[in-house]
């Protein structure tokens, strides 16, 4: 549960609500932005009517363009008094999380070797031409201070 949105964000929820009871959007003059400062497209609020456990609350929702994560912003927590020790942790485990866990080593900060492969580096025609550089040392009684 994401509670650090100032509001309430429903995004992709909103539209299997719209299939079984529709509820209507209002227009929204809030401006919202995600943390970097890019503006998200708010396509309109709505009220619903929720329950957690033996408290009832008629709370705002925003519903903005795009398929990202539903947030329980503050204005829900200042209105339902919500007992996190009940709340179960949820930490998905997305396709890029998985292959760095899977891949540690590959995408470690030190350097690694390639095991158990054998590798032949060649120079195609034409374009193996080897650059040669020289040190040129240079004194420093040339240097002017």
């Amino acid at each position: 549960m994401d509670t650090g949105a100032a509001v309430s964000i429903n995004e992709s929820t909103f539209s299997d609500l719209q299939k079984s009871a529709p509820p209507s959007l209002q227009p929204s003059a809030r401006k919202l932005r995600i943390y970097t400062g890019q503006s998200i497209e708010v396509l309109g609020v709505t009220q619903l009517q929720v329950r957690y456990k033996t408290q009832d609350a008629r709370v705002a929702v925003h519903v903005v363009k795009g398929n990202g994560p539903n947030l329980m912003g503050r204005d829900w927590l200042a209105q339902i008094n919500i007992d996190f020790k009940d709340i179960h942790v949820v930490n998905p485990d997305t396709p890029i999380t998985f292959l760095l866990k899977k891949y540690a080593t590959v995408f470690g900060s030190d350097l690694g070797c390639l095991k158990g492969a054998e590798i032949k580096l060649s120079a195609l025609h034409g374009h193996g031409n080897a650059i040669q550089f020289y040190f040129h040392c240079v004194g420093f009684g040339a240097l002017i201070l």
